[in-house]
């Protein structure tokens, strides 16, 4: 019997609804969800980016796709080897998903491309409505500057997917359904300055969720490091966060110990 046992304290996180352990299997159930959705873009019906480069990206995305699996799977696997050497790998994996994912989100939010409208030669009324009158390309001057390539990538996978859809289906009835469902969903088009205001609140959040997996790791190598299975361990938790000069040592947290179950246990405070 090791009476250092007795001091031994879970270790929580997500406001305590979780064990570390725990919380470290989440995150590796989340990177492989992660990892199918990216190589769910592996058709030519997602493509997001300028043409330049659009399959670049999805050429990466699905490479990211298969080592997200593989990373996901070792994640949950370390929660019971303990070994450092796999957690420090898929916590150094977490952060690398950080970056690609600011990277991505760059490439794909920040073009912008250029959109041209065509105007009458003769713009003074009623000449420019009579029927014949030539016509000349200029900038659409709704945007001068240039529109988000976001909206025309959302708008063209939406029309790649229901003509893919209408023409894989080979029942004459649900080939119909799907015409008129398309057509319902092109006339459904979302105003091009909500579609980018949607797209960086999606990075907010995948930013925002990478960051809590790679923390949640750090701290789990950290607890490891300190003989913890990340369930549960001797002395202190947020001992951790001090200088290693500053901790407690065992024989520190057994008196500690001790002196908390007689203070409980001496109720009158009389020493008896």
């Amino acid at each position: 019997f090791n009476p250092l046992m007795l001091t031994a304290k879970p270790t929580t996180s997500c406001c305590g609804l979780l064990t570390v352990s725990g919380a470290v299997q989440l995150v590796g159930f989340v990177t492989i969800v992660e990892g199918v959705f990216q190589l769910g873009t592996w058709t030519p019906n997602v493509r997001w980016g300028p043409p330049s480069y659009d399959w670049v990206l999805q050429y990466v995305s699905a490479v990211m796709g298969v080592a997200s699996l593989c990373f996901g799977a070792a994640c949950i696997w370390c929660t019971r080897s303990l070994r450092i050497r796999v957690i420090k790998r898929v916590r150094n994996f977490r952060r690398f998903v950080f970056i690609w994912t600011v990277l991505w989100f760059f490439l794909v939010g920040l073009p912008m491309q250029i959109v041209y409208v065509s105007v009458p030669v003769v713009q003074q009324w009623p000449i420019s409505e009579a029927p014949g009158i030539p016509t000349k390309l200029t900038i659409d001057p709704e945007w001068p500057n240039g529109k988000p390539h976001v909206c025309g990538d959302i708008s063209e996978m939406k029309h790649r997917l229901t003509h893919s859809l209408q023409n894989k289906s080979k029942n004459r009835f649900v080939r119909r359904l799907l015409h008129i469902l398309g057509q319902k969903l092109s006339k459904k088009v979302l105003p091009c300055m909500q579609v980018v205001r949607i797209f960086w609140l999606w990075m907010l959040a995948e930013l925002a969720l990478k960051f809590y997996c790679a923390s949640v790791l750090g701290y789990f190598e950290l607890l490891v490091l300190n003989n913890s299975d990340g369930r549960m361990m001797i002395g202190d938790p947020s001992d951790l966060e001090k200088p290693v000069g500053e901790r407690l040592g065992t024989k520190a947290i057994l008196r500690q110990q001790i002196e908390h179950w007689f203070t409980e246990l001496d109720a009158n405070q009389d020493g008896k």
